[in-house]
């Protein structure tokens, strides 16, 4: 399976979908909430931070074709970015934050090197295998906080 081209034009329908949802990412990182109160909305967040660098890095590699290790860099140092960044927004950076971007950068990782076209299945069943215990952390947690609302 080939990587997909890079695209260069935001049509119309993609902009009514990517600008919204980046605002609505952008409010989920840095918007100050007070701690202890909107339990849903602090598992939201807090699953933004490993969901978000999922999807930045499968972007930067498999649609602006950058090189496995740069997109997990950038999206590393964005990640340490988003945290120093909310210490000026009112919310506290936090490590554990971090460690969700650097697990959600390595899930991504993981993925995009399991379907090249030089993966054996072995290999694919390997990351299938380290993706679910890596994704197994932020997911519980999340389900978790879900599960608390309904009792």
């Amino acid at each position: 399976m080939e990587a997909l081209a890079p695209t260069t034009r935001l049509t119309p329908i993609k902009a009514a979908v990517v600008f919204p949802a980046a605002v609505l990412l952008l409010i989920a990182i840095f918007a100050p909430l007070p701690p202890g109160r909107f339990p849903m909305l602090w598992g939201v967040f807090d699953f933004a931070h490993f969901s978000l660098p999922v999807i930045v890095c499968w972007f930067l590699w498999a649609r602006m074709r950058w090189a496995g290790w740069a997109a997990f860099a950038a999206v590393i140092i964005l990640a340490g970015l988003c945290e120093v960044i909310q210490g000026f927004t009112g919310r506290c950076p936090s490590t554990i934050d971090f460690l969700r971007g650097v697990v959600g950068a390595t899930v991504a990782l993981v993925c995009l090197s399991a379907w090249r076209p030089s993966a054996t299945l072995a290999h694919r069943l390997g990351a299938v295998t380290v993706v679910l215990a890596l994704s197994a952390w932020p997911i519980s947690e999340f389900v978790r906080i879900a599960a608390r609302l309904y009792h």
